[in-house]
């Protein structure tokens, strides 16, 4: 498979996902070298399913994760892959403010259900998500579906952070230094109630801005990429097993 930008994707595989008010919707699986492997669900940025976020998909399945990445838009049109340009920054933003994220956590669980019942899944699932999908992951550890969580500079969270208390799972949080949509005073909030609780981890990337971990986006900062991917590998095999 290639995209426009001249890179070889590797083809996954289409697996149907029930959604809980009728219908269903996609995820598309990557598969590591040796199964069965701990699954990850992944959650894309407001972008949708782009060449940028199957690359991430791609890294964390070389690192042993079987991986089922996410059609999160689905509602409002499948397959939503944007580019990152003037008219695809308006694009994802008029889809994110669209978007539902009651439905898009529940949508996120029935995907956990569905991995850890996966023939090459052995039986432990995690989350990830970035951006938008990043704020699905903190609601995953509070919600409990999953095994355990990673959140890359979610922008939502502090609409939500009052519900820290009621983390379940480990969760694990990245957080850039010069980010916009999480600016210091949300910060100032959002962190106290983050590191006060056990589960939880936070960590701040200095330098960073918003979508620092993306390797074809604007904001990539590749050492702060690879620091919050090697503590994001880690975390999950500890709790993926």
């Amino acid at each position: 498979m290639d995209d426009t930008l001249g890179v070889r994707l590797i083809m996954p595989e289409t697996i149907s996902i029930p959604a809980h008010d009728g219908g269903s919707f996609d995820g598309f699986l990557f598969k590591p070298a040796t199964l069965p492997a701990p699954g990850i669900v992944m959650v894309p940025e407001i972008f949708g399913v782009n060449v940028a976020i199957h690359k991430i998909a791609e890294r964390f399945a070389a690192e042993g994760f079987l991986v089922l990445l996410l059609d999160i838009f689905w509602r409002h049109e499948r397959h939503v892959a944007i580019d990152y340009n003037p008219p695809g920054f308006k694009r994802a933003r008029d889809f994110h403010a669209a978007f539902s994220y009651a439905d898009g956590t529940l949508d996120t669980d029935a995907a956990v259900t569905v991995l850890r019942g996966h023939a090459d899944c052995n039986g432990k699932v995690g989350v990830v998500g970035f951006c938008l999908g990043g704020t699905l992951a903190y609601r995953a550890a509070i919600t409990g579906k999953a095994d355990a969580a990673v959140g890359y500079y979610p922008t939502k969270v502090s609409q939500y952070f009052v519900e820290t208390a009621s983390v379940q799972k480990p969760l694990l949080m990245h957080f850039a230094e010069h980010d916009a949509l999480t600016p210091d005073e949300v910060m100032a909030k959002v962190l106290p109630e983050l590191e006060a609780h056990p589960q939880v981890t936070a960590h701040i990337y200095a330098g960073a801005g918003h979508a620092f971990a993306n390797p074809l986006g604007p904001g990539y900062h590749a050492e702060s990429a690879t620091t919050a991917d090697v503590r994001s590998f880690a975390f999950f095999h500890r709790w993926l097993g």
